[in-house]
């Protein structure tokens, strides 16, 4: 099926009626639901491309429809309403229909295109809503007064009757003085002058004078509509309170005495009454605060207002009284606890109030939280403490023990020792010691003991306790608090310095000790008296100088300047020293700074190295071996006798075979070992012709071994062929590398890589859609808008003399609603957008920018007065659409908040650097205060009313979006009173 085909297929379903007309006013398309309504509402069959004028049509319809058609011919745009009478049942039918101009690519009308939706179930709701008002207006339980400023009543609702005995003609043309008591008219009269100014004023207690000469006292709200052409007044709301006064006044007083105050929510005329308690506790004026539901919620503070608005609403829907403690932020920004109880009201099934006290619970609460929070902190540091803590009674039976401590016995969880002996786990060696610490501290002794356990899994401990007396507010003593810690580290480091002593002094090394500036010895090894053959008493005589001649006190003193002045930690050379039959023999001198409580020793290890020199040549080979080894790797090294065909390997092998290997292979014998069999050919393969090629002195190859474990292992080999004078490999020197972990890193970094690239697309994918959908969305839901707005416009022309004043403002409050959620709606779609360039990227020059954005603003540039400057634009590369916005959405606030009189600066200008410009746009407005630099960025917040202010606060919103899009950031300083000056940044590879 074609396109075209589909979209008649969706038109032809529709119950709207859809045509289209020429400019001959022949009839070019028509859905089935047109065709049939002028079927019956004519008699007559439609024909297309046939005259629209058929003979079914009355004179007057014709020349009402062509008068239509005539005005969308020549451009317009409209939509009108229209009433027909159903053909059988002749009940009255309702149609808005809209009359647009078709335009061709040429840009010329050539047609025009309706169509008639059915809104008479709108009609009839509306009709019923008016029913509903003029009902509560004249039969609710309120009076309803419009006074003007000087207090002369200009309507009276008919509720006068029911409340004071006389009908609202008694009011009309007279002064509301005349009906109220003498001592209440300095309150009116001030209530009057202040709603001019505070726009609503509530004054409780206004005494008026029934039929009977009684005093009713009525409640009642002033609101200010004077500037309301259809009001021109000050409305009056007033409730007759006496009743309920008498019981406030009982409520009042026992609410003085518990802080506790009273409020009422009327569900039918959604007021809201606060007790002096309740505007005391909030911060507010019982006599010019109008509360209300919005601001009840308000008040709380955020984290409490959901859980508030849950209880409330659920205890009008169930008429389940409801009881919580929250936090209230009151008008001078101080947090207080409060505790709400309320329960509701039903009539006929239907809840009409809910009543209910408020307290002050401030400091029993904050006592609470603070005992909570000393409770909660006591129990943390007890669990984070790395010592035991624990209690013991005076039987030193465990009453409480620390996670710590758990751990130091080995106990899973504390009721398995709770209740029990401690001493049980204590060694029989210690624990009479540990029985007499219990009773020197029930004696009132503070008490230390150092003593070994064994755990409950078996694992020995050597501890340190510190255990004190826990006394009563009488002074006794109840329990044992003691606190431990695992010494078993130090204990062991303390036996194996002793085990080192004993070590360095039986060691056949020389080890000397000897004072920096006498340098005489303090300490000598039994090593080194063996070697030189003195006496203890002889050589603790002697000094450095006095055993090796080779040495003098003044190249002594250049040897260990680098350790005194801390440029070296060890100095190493080789010397002789003289023994005391005068025989010399070489010695290997390591000599350290060793500064202790300020005093500086040398401390001296020395070596004989007499059989070294001996065996220098095989200490050569060993070092070149060793120097090889180095430069090869530091894991499992291997050594190959190329010429002797023997191979040394170092012990780190058992970590891949997973079992001792031998260190020495003779001939082939190496093959045996678990190599992998699909890789042992190709091994053999690559070191046969490496060693082969006189060219190659270095190798590595990637294979797999097998261990013990039948685990296998990717390994690394390196090795470093070494060669004679003609090039023949006699020695071959390298390490292997254990690279499994490595391997299986870069197979889950490969698998996590494809699931990211899967989950980008799909990610792609879902945003393209939800652009899709913001876009249908927000033009699909303009078009009940229009229709709202229209059929309100349309509605008010028709019957306007017909509607009070009331029913004006609500048609007037419901139009400017629709057209500001249209706005919000298209502002949200731009805001989808601002991420989105439409166009790629392309060489702009910003001065361009900002001379169209004069030429279009020039109106509001003219009426502020603005100069707008600009310097060291730059011309760069990057979407024109995204930099356009930027600018034009920082310049539209610039303007709209500029101040009023004076005239407006803008002053625009960019620095660069090397990796970004940064641009500045100064004015010289209203500015903003630091707390709000943050909020302003965000979609739809906004600082002002907008009264004050018109928009929506989505511009900042939208060039933050595109800002970061472009990859930079933007940011603002501003001073209230003299202006702001917003920064953005723009990378140069703005990608």
């Amino acid at each position: 099926m074609r396109e075209n085909q589909y979209k008649n297929l969706l038109l032809d379903q529709t119950q709207d009626l859809i045509w289209m007309i020429d400019n001959n006013f022949q009839l070019v398309y028509a859905n089935k639901s047109y065709l049939k309504f002028m079927k019956e509402f004519t008699g007559e069959e439609m024909i297309l491309n046939k005259s629209i004028w058929i003979d079914g049509l009355s004179d007057e319809y014709i020349q009402k429809w062509e008068n239509y058609y005539s005005k969308c011919l020549k451009g317009e745009y409209f939509q009108i309403e229209e009433q027909l009478n159903h053909f059988e049942s002749n009940k009255p039918l309702y149609n808005q229909i809209t009359i647009e101009p078709l335009i061709g690519e040429d840009n010329l009308i050539f047609g025009v295109s309706c169509q008639s939706k059915d809104i008479t179930t709108l009609v009839n709701q509306r009709n019923e809503s008016e029913q509903r008002y003029n009902a509560l207006i004249h039969e609710g339980h309120d009076m309803i007064a419009i006074i003007n400023p000087d207090g002369n009543y200009s309507y009276c609702n008919p509720t006068t009757t029911s409340i004071l005995g006389f009908g609202p003609e008694k009011f009309i043309g007279k002064n509301i003085n005349e009906f109220i008591h003498p001592d209440d008219i300095k309150k009116i009269t001030t209530g009057i002058q202040n709603v001019i100014s505070e726009s609503k004023v509530v004054l409780d207690s206004i005494r008026f004078q029934n039929y009977k000469l009684e005093w009713r006292c009525m409640e009642m709200i002033l609101t200010n509509m004077l500037e309301n052409p259809y009001v021109n007044g000050i409305v009056i709301n007033s409730r007759d309170i006496t009743e309920e006064r008498k019981l406030r006044e009982l409520n009042r007083q026992v609410s003085e005495i518990a802080k506790i105050g009273s409020w009422e929510i009327d569900i039918v005329k959604k007021t809201l009454f606060w007790s002096e308690i309740v505007h005391e506790l909030h911060g507010t004026n019982s006599q010019s605060f109008v509360p209300d539901l919005k601001i009840l919620l308000n008040f709380f503070r955020k984290d409490f207002r959901q859980m508030v608005k849950s209880k409330i609403k659920n205890s009008i829907k169930t008429g389940k009284p409801f009881d919580f403690e929250a936090i209230i932020v009151n008008k001078n920004n101080e947090e207080l606890w409060t505790r709400a109880v309320g329960h509701t009201i039903f009539e006929n099934g239907k809840c009409i109030r809910v009543i209910g006290g408020f307290q002050d619970i401030n400091l029993r609460k904050k006592a609470e939280i603070k005992l909570h929070e000393s409770e909660n902190r006591f129990k943390t540091i007890l669990e984070a403490e790395p010592e035991c803590i624990k209690l013991l009674d005076r039987e030193g039976k465990l009453l409480m023990m620390n996670p710590a401590g758990l751990e130091m016995i080995e106990a899973d969880n504390e009721a398995i020792i709770l209740g029990n002996q401690v001493h049980e786990i204590v060694l029989p060696e210690h624990r009479p010691a540990f029985l007499t610490l219990i009773k020197d501290v029930l004696k009132g002794k503070s008490r230390k003991l150092i003593f070994e356990i064994k755990g409950l899994k078996g694992t020995k401990r050597w501890l340190e306790t510190h255990a004190v007396p826990m006394r009563n507010e009488l002074g006794a003593i109840i329990s044992i608090l003691a606190v431990t810690r695992d010494i078993t580290e130090r204990t062991t480091i303390e036996k194996e310095k002793n085990s080192l002593l004993l070590t360095l002094e039986n060691s056949l090394n020389e080890i000397y000790i000897f004072d920096a500036e006498t340098y005489k010895y303090s300490f000598v090894n039994k090593g080194a008296l063996h070697n030189l053959g003195y006496l203890e008493s002889e050589i603790k005589t002697l000094t450095p100088f006095d055993i090796n001649s080779d040495i003098k006190l003044d190249s002594f003193n250049e040897l260990v300047s680098p350790l005194l002045k801390g440029e070296k930690e060890k100095i190493t050379l080789i010397t002789n020293h003289k023994r005391k039959d005068g025989s010399v023999y070489p010695v290997e001198v390591h000599l350290q700074l060793v500064i202790e409580d300020k005093a500086k020793r040398f401390l001296a290890n020395i070596l004989d190295i007499t059989e070294r020199k001996k065996n220098k040549e095989i200490i050569l080979l060993s070092n070149e071996r060793f120097e090889k080894v180095t430069e090869a790797t530091n894991d499992a090294i291997w050594d190959w006798d190329i010429v002797n065909q023997t191979i040394y390997r170092s012990k780190a092998f058992e970590r891949f075979f997973g079992k001792k290997v031998p260190d020495k292979i003779i001939d082939n014998r190496f093959w045996n070992d678990n190599f992998h069999p699909d890789d042992v050919e190709n091994f053999k393969t690559s070191l046969s012709e490496a060693v082969a090629d006189p060219s190659i002195t270095r190798w590595w190859l990637e294979f797999r071994v097998i261990n013990k474990q039948k685990k296998v292992l990717f390994v690394i080999d390196r090795g470093i062929i070494i060669r004679d004078s003609k090039g023949k490999a006699i020695r071959m020197v390298g390490a292997m590398t254990d690279i499994t972990e490595q391997k299986q890193m870069t197979v889950e970094l490969s698998e996590l890589n494809e699931a990211l690239q899967k989950y980008t697309i799909e990610l792609e994918r879902s945003n393209k859609e939800l652009e899709q959908f913001a876009f249908v969305a927000s033009h699909d839901l303009q078009e009940p808008l229009r229709m709202i707005s229209s059929f309100m416009e349309l509605f008010l022309r028709r019957y306007g003399h017909e509607i009070d004043e009331n029913g004006k403002k609500y048609i007037h409050l419901a139009t400017d609603g629709a057209k500001r959620m249209k706005q919000l709606m298209l502002d949200l779609l731009q805001y989808s957008r601002a991420s989105r360039p439409q166009e790629g990227r392309e060489q702009i020059d910003l001065k361009e920018v900002i001379i169209d954005y004069k030429r279009l603003r020039r109106k509001v540039i003219s009426e502020k007065s603005a100069a707008i400057t600009f310097k060291n634009l730059p011309t760069f590369i990057t979407y024109k659409a995204a930099i356009t916005q930027i600018m034009h959405c920082i310049l539209d606030n610039a303007l709209k908040y500029s101040k009023e009189n004076s005239p407006s600066k803008i002053e625009i200008n960019c620095q660069e650097n090397d990796q970004e410009w940064i641009f500045s746009i100064k004015d010289n407005g209203i500015g903003i205060d630091s707390q709000f630099y943050e909020k302003i960025f965000v979609i739809f917040q906004r600082l002002h009313s907008k009264e004050a202010y018109s928009g929506t606060g989505i511009g900042l919103s939208v060039a933050k979006r595109h800002v970061e899009f472009l990859g930079g950031k933007i940011w603002l300083e501003s001073v209230v009173g003299e202006g702001s000056t917003f920064y953005f940044t723009i990378p140069k590879t703005n990608n």
